[in-house]
């Protein structure tokens, strides 16, 4: 599956759009990151293909809760928004592969979200780092 056609199709510059509006308030972050938990709560989670990306998604999900609470105020504004948009798409039933389609519906979201991570790692590994009471050590230097 091609990212880049995910990123250029019009669910997702619906989900940035949101995306931009929900940074904005610390409430509305908490509540999207409950509605994107509440979806993995429903079995996607255990999905042989979503495995690849579990230890990232939770660890977004909770930077993002931490974030919200007000605890963690390192999250540069690009990755917060670029992490949200990704958690916007993957909650929206009807994207680029409708999520009810089966066994398809919801490639697109991981495929996404993987690029989202790859793309954050550095901020998710360092908030990783936060959460464990330590100071985050590049491994490229």
């Amino acid at each position: 599956m091609d990212v880049n056609e995910i990123l250029d199709s019009s669910a997702m510059k619906l989900a940035k759009k949101q995306a931009t509006k929900i940074a904005s308030s610390r409430n509305k972050s908490a509540r999207l990151a409950g509605l994107a938990f509440s979806k993995l709560d429903k079995g996607i989670l255990n999905k042989k293909t979503f495995k690849a990306i579990k230890g990232d998604f939770l660890a977004a999900l909770r930077m993002i809760k931490a974030y919200a609470k007000k605890e963690y105020k390192k999250i540069p504004t690009k990755s917060l928004i670029g992490i949200l948009a990704g958690m916007v798409y993957f909650v929206m039933p009807i994207d680029f592969i409708p999520d009810f389609i089966p066994l398809v519906g919801f490639a697109d979201d991981i495929a996404l979200l993987a690029w989202i991570f790859s793309n954050f790692k550095h901020d998710i590994d360092e908030y990783r780092a936060w959460e464990q009471g330590h100071e985050y050590v590049n491994p490229t230097n």
